[in-house]
């Protein structure tokens, strides 16, 4: 990551975490299946990689955080609000 200052990820869409930048629309139905959707509200530490890719963020948990075992996810820019 490029930045280590500590940020706060807030949820302002219902939207999934993804392994990579791919749209949703390009997934297959059993990828879609294994997406981790957070809800509105939803406020995370993280570190955020301050080029966006392909309309996403790509970030990663702080302070040991893990979701289904990983640190690293990509989110829609839209969808969250980086503080």
């Amino acid at each position: 990551m490029a930045t280590t200052t500590t940020k706060t990820l807030r949820i302002i869409t219902q939207t999934p975490f993804k392994d990579n930048t791919a749209q949703l629309k390009d997934l297959t139905e059993e990828a879609k299946k294994k997406l981790l959707y957070f809800n509105p509200e939803t406020v995370l530490k993280v570190f955020v990689d301050p080029k966006i890719q392909d309309d996403h963020y790509r970030f990663t948990l702080a302070e040991g955080q893990k979701i289904n075992g990983k640190t690293s996810w990509y989110v829609f820019k839209d969808h969250v609000k980086i503080e």
